[in-house]
């Protein structure tokens, strides 16, 4: 059972090494990495907490018939944990154990003069790395509609499979499958777009709308 965020193990900097000029994220960014915490929020309670992650894990399984009780499942939750402790070293910039919606966008800023999706920050990369598998469930290196659909009616059973798909072509530029490269290409636009940015829409979990060019 692959998931968003859980199939890798990060080598993560302290967040205090690290100066965040607050000032250099737009409003547009601010509002983007503001809704991508309201994704990570699973549970409403304006905070980012590691039983969102498990409750999104949960959500997969129910959707692709896997059992809480499987050996997938409790591996895969185990290291949901393990990344959020990782995750938490880098963005808990107060220190209280959970991670604020600022937090969140502090954290995102740091990326936002990246030139190419190399240049992201390290952890930042890995863990869209791990979502891209999340979305290839067969593993062939390619993300196909139904893989792409299945994955997205796991959190949202409220947008229409047209809207969905709207998304799904246009990140695949009107090809049946998209691979990494068309992922990171997209993620890159996500971070570091100053104005308005079409690809946060495109993103799964966000609050969809069809892309005019789809």
């Amino acid at each position: 059972l692959p998931v968003a965020y859980t199939s890798v193990s990060f080598c993560s900097s302290s967040s205090a090494a690290v100066i965040i000029n607050i000032m250099s994220v737009t409003d547009a960014q601010r509002k983007r990495f503001s809704e991508m915490f309201d994704v990570f929020d699973e549970d409403g309670n304006g905070m980012f907490e590691v039983d969102d992650l498990i409750l999104g894990l949960k959500k997969i399984a129910a959707v692709r018939g896997l059992s809480e009780d499987s050996p997938a499942f409790k591996e895969q939750e185990a290291v949901s944990r393990a990344t959020y402790s990782a995750f938490l070293k880098d963005a808990d910039n107060d220190g209280d154990g959970k991670i604020s919606r600022e937090e969140i966008i502090q954290w995102f800023g740091k990326n936002t003069h990246a030139p190419r999706y190399e240049d992201l920050w390290p952890l930042y990369q890995q863990m869209m790395n791990a979502f891209f598998r999340s979305l290839d469930v067969d593993g062939n290196g390619l993300v196909s509609w139904d893989e792409y659909r299945q994955y997205y009616r796991g959190f949202d059973q409220k947008n229409s499979d047209e809207n969905v798909k709207n998304h799904f072509m246009w990140i695949s530029k009107g090809k049946d499958e998209f691979d990494l490269s068309d992922f990171q290409r997209i993620i890159h636009d996500y971070v570091t777009a100053p104005g308005h940015s079409p690809t946060y829409d495109a993103l799964p979990h966000c609050h969809m709308k069809p892309h005019p060019s789809a």
